[in-house]
């Protein structure tokens, strides 16, 4: 009878310590992705499955504005605001499309994103749906980062490429170029 206790005991021991471990390995799977997700340079907002807001990581915090205390459980389109830059109007992000059909979605279009304090810049972004381990849809994930600097330096670098640097004045090349045009719009146009 004491053989079996001692056997019984040590198996119990042996699972707790098996469940231990399985705890302490999750424990830190988890911390390596929140490390992750603080140390990436674009922002990143996850949502649960109705589009409310379950974390933000700190650029996203900076450059939505809200921090995460506030933002939780927020519908995302109150917090990630995106302006069409073509029209000047506000857009409701396309989370639903995300969520009800389980697709990625990439925005190369230029739109903006207000800040909370009313500041709009440039970005680029894309949003992913969470599955849970059956494949359900359980929330999504958006990320996005600032392009504001670099479309200013595409700008810039158009601009050159057809402005004399000194002047501002058009070059010979552009010049040519939009004489030609304005000759073959007369011709077409009598």
């Amino acid at each position: 009878e004491r053989g079996i206790n001692a056997m019984a005991e040590s198996l119990d021991q042996a699972k707790a310590r098996e469940q231990q471990q399985a705890a302490d390995t999750l424990f830190q799977e988890k911390l390596r992705a929140r490390i992750t997700l603080e140390s990436i340079g674009d922002g990143v907002v996850t949502t649960d499955a109705e589009g409310r807001i379950a974390y933000l990581n700190p650029v996203a915090e900076d450059l939505t504005g809200w921090k995460l205390g506030e933002a939780r459980d927020r519908p995302l389109t109150e917090v990630f605001r995106v302006i069409d830059e073509r029209v000047g109007n506000e857009r409701e992000y396309p989370l639903h499309v995300c969520l009800r059909d389980g697709r990625v979605l990439r925005h190369e279009s230029r739109h903006s994103l207000m800040r909370h304090d009313g500041r709009r810049f440039s970005i680029q972004d894309s949003a992913a749906p969470i599955r849970d381990l059956e494949g359900q849809i359980i929330g999504t994930v958006v990320v996005f980062h600032d392009t504001t600097e670099m479309q200013h330096l595409a700008s810039r670098m158009a601009f050159l490429a057809s402005h004399d640097s000194l002047t501002g004045l058009l070059n010979r090349h552009e010049f040519e170029v939009r004489l030609h045009q304005v000759l073959e719009t007369a011709r077409s146009e009598n």
